[in-house]
């Protein structure tokens, strides 16, 4: 079998909830094979699906953190055109955006929708306009097709636009859990550069991605291998949240005008 990205030789390595992982023998990259269907994928997200470590006030706090690193570091100003791709049920990044005066500011989501939200448009509303910033927020990892979602997103840009994502990497430090159908891949160092090229886009930047994490919750994860008998036993003293890394990076992209 091929890998999805480099087209190097994968073997299965691994089986999870039925599902067979493989791994990569060149670039390193994990994935599902074969890849979930269209309707189990709609099943799944469709349920009411949320990740129980991302409280609101997780996301909310989250949402302003990402901002602030954009705007500190990229060329955003607030007469930019932001689109949220996987804005999510809660839109909170771009509740965020809208909060510090940037309204040009737009979610998107496949499998979520709320007519109350102003600020969320439809599929066709996204492809009547070119956007200065897109961004996609733990979307890359549950993806069947990464470079054709990619180099989708990319037609979306403006000539000088730019993607910011968060997605998971089997090569970092922090240990992290298989869990398909919800994660479909799980990326290296070395295929970003690779999926960036085939998308059309100029690689950026690469960078660990730290988080605000509700103390309770993380205090939680640290205890989950202590057997129960303990965990009774133990406390902390932590502040209501704490900045923790995390198994994703913060990855950067530029429209590539010469593809």
């Amino acid at each position: 079998m091929q890998c999805l990205i480099c087209r190097h030789e994968a073997y299965k390595f691994k089986v999870k909830n039925r599902f067979n992982i493989c791994r990569c023998s060149e670039c390193g990259l994990e994935f599902l094979s074969p890849m979930p269907s269209e309707k189990e994928l709609y099943r799944f997200y469709s349920n009411d699906y949320m990740d129980i470590r991302q409280s609101l006030k997780v996301t909310r706090k989250l949402g302003e953190r990402n901002l602030k690193e954009i705007v500190e570091n990229l060329p955003i100003t607030k007469d930019s055109k932001v689109l949220d791709f996987g804005c999510g049920a809660s839109n909170t990044f771009i509740g965020a955006c809208r909060d510090f005066s940037y309204s040009n500011s737009f979610g998107y989501d496949k499998y979520s929708n709320n007519e109350d939200d102003e600020s969320r448009i439809s599929w066709n509303e996204v492809q009547e306009n070119q956007y200065d910033l897109i961004t996609m927020w733990g979307i890359l990892e549950h993806l069947v097709d990464p470079i054709k979602t990619l180099s989708l997103i990319r037609s979306l840009l403006s000539p000088n636009g730019l993607i910011v994502l968060t997605t998971v990497f089997s090569d970092m430090p922090i240990p992290f859990r298989y869990k398909p159908p919800e994660h479909t891949i799980y990326y290296t160092k070395e295929t970003m550069p690779i999926i960036a090229k085939s998308s059309g886009l100029d690689l950026l930047k690469l960078n660990d991605y730290f988080i605000d994490q509700d103390s309770d919750v993380y205090f939680e994860i640290l205890l989950r291998t202590m057997p129960e008998k303990y965990k009774k036993l133990c406390e902390h003293k932590m502040p209501e949240f704490v900045d923790i890394p995390t198994n994703e990076r913060l990855v950067v992209m530029r429209n590539n005008l010469d593809f």
